[in-house]
């Protein structure tokens, strides 16, 4: 086993950050810890547990810091897991994590774990508490998410056992650069039914507010829902005057308000959830029924649709200004996403084509050909990671498209009904990772 990263200096020469290999950029967060940190990242193919008890023997480490994918009363490590059901199975070897250093030290050590929601529910208590006991040392953990506040994560540990110094083993630049959180997340997900009520039967466009985890639905008969983390629900809208169209409008929610295109007049809608007002903020000439919408960084940028325009629009929020950034597009362009990490542009059409366009400095951004999904009407969402898009299509799937070659997978089959309805992803309902939810 080797170190992969030493930050030299001599402000805390004992302290030792573990890394899961399934954690994004781990590469990234071992060049980034502190000063007279040493970074290590396991290997997939073994157990974590065991060669964590290999690491730390003979050593005397003060602070040990853990970084996995977790959920409550879970912690992912190496190709198994840190559990109350394999808390029996560890014992000896968690006793003997700590051994030399109160050999050799005066002072508890101290354990941190970087879990989402390790901490949290009864299991996650548990599982704590136990392993404060079995390994002799002060711990903190999280019962929320950790990671990226724009996906809703935080860097916080809210839960602790005995003293612990509230500080993290990485840089503030290094923390405020990774662009993940740290659910563990299934490949393929567990499909199931979020939700199946009537009203449902008449929602075709959905949004989600990652900090409150509500979810937005626009209706075919001008009604915008709220619906809660409880699945409770409120009419925030009963008639939109026929001024917005969700039938064929997307909606997008960002900083306390709900945007949408009115598909047949091109009338750029902004509603403000909180006092309750339904305005015009512009008129795009040209832009029609199935105009898509994306917000980034304070921009709206908005698909024509079946319209005349035949582009894609820019709108800033702060100057209240359009300008047209992608021409020479076909009539059919819908879906519009925009990946939030690099900036890149997504968008598809109604016959099943997916492209992707970076933005640059010396002009409009040129565009390519992703992949061609016939059966799909070009309704997607990108992955956290930025890696893959997810699109529905009219044979009951969704289809699983790598941005790096085009290639497809099916990601989930079985799905009636799924063809023009909205995805997004968000906080799980089982407090388990993200979820795709479909409508």
């Amino acid at each position: 086993m080797e170190a992969v990263a030493t930050r030299p200096g001599h402000r805390r020469t004992s302290t030792l950050v573990i890394l899961d290999p399934g954690v994004a950029d781990a590469a990234m967060l071992a060049a980034g810890v502190v000063e007279g940190a040493i970074a290590h990242i396991l290997e997939a193919e073994r157990d974590g547990v065991e060669q964590i008890t290999e690491l730390l023997q003979g050593q005397s480490f003060s602070e040990v810091h853990i970084v996995a994918h977790g959920m409550p009363g879970c912690l992912k490590l190496g190709n198994g897991e840190l559990s109350l059901s394999t808390l029996d199975r560890h014992r000896k070897s968690l006793q003997r994590w700590f051994a030399s250093t109160f050999e050799q030290r005066s002072t508890l050590p101290q354990l941190w774990l970087y879990g989402c929601e390790l901490a949290a529910g009864d299991a996650g208590a548990e599982l704590v508490e136990k392993l404060h006991w079995l390994t002799g040392a002060n711990l903190a953990a999280s019962n929320t998410v950790m990671g990226a506040e724009r996906l809703g994560g935080n860097w916080e540990f809210e839960v602790t056992w005995g003293e612990v110094q509230a500080e993290p083993a990485f840089t503030p630049e290094t923390l405020a650069a990774f662009n993940h959180t740290l659910p563990v997340l299934v490949d393929g997900f567990e499909q199931s039914t979020y939700l199946d009520e009537s009203w449902l039967g008449i929602t075709n466009k959905l949004t989600v507010d990652h900090k409150s985890g509500s979810l937005y639905l626009a209706t075919r008969n001008n009604l915008l829902y709220q619906l809660f983390p409880d699945k409770s629900r409120r009419v925030l809208i009963e008639e939109f005057e026929e001024r917005f169209y969700p039938e064929h409008s997307d909606i997008q929610f960002y900083n306390g308000k709900i945007y949408g295109v009115m598909g047949n007049s091109g009338s750029l809608r902004e509603i403000d959830l909180n006092a309750g007002t339904d305005i015009e903020i512009a008129k795009l000439a040209g832009f029609g029924i199935d105009a898509g919408l994306a917000i980034h960084q304070g921009k709206i940028y908005i698909s024509d649709g079946k319209g005349d325009a035949n582009a894609l629009r820019v709108f800033d929020l702060a100057t209240r200004e359009s300008s047209l950034l992608i021409t020479g597009l076909g009539q059919t362009v819908s879906s519009v996403e925009i990946e939030p990490i690099t900036g890149d542009i997504y968008f598809s059409t109604v016959d099943g084509e997916f492209y992707q366009a970076t933005p640059n400095d010396t002009g409009a951004p040129q565009f390519q050909l992703i992949a061609a999904v016939p059966s799909s009407r070009g309704e997607f969402a990108i992955d956290p990671n930025g890696e893959y898009l997810y699109a529905t299509t009219n044979q009951g799937k969704i289809e699983r498209i790598a941005i790096a070659d085009g290639s497809l997978t099916t990601f989930s089959e079985g799905l009636g009904g799924v063809e023009e309805g909205d995805l997004v992803f968000a906080q799980s309902s089982t407090a388990q990772g993200l979820s795709l939810y479909v409508l």
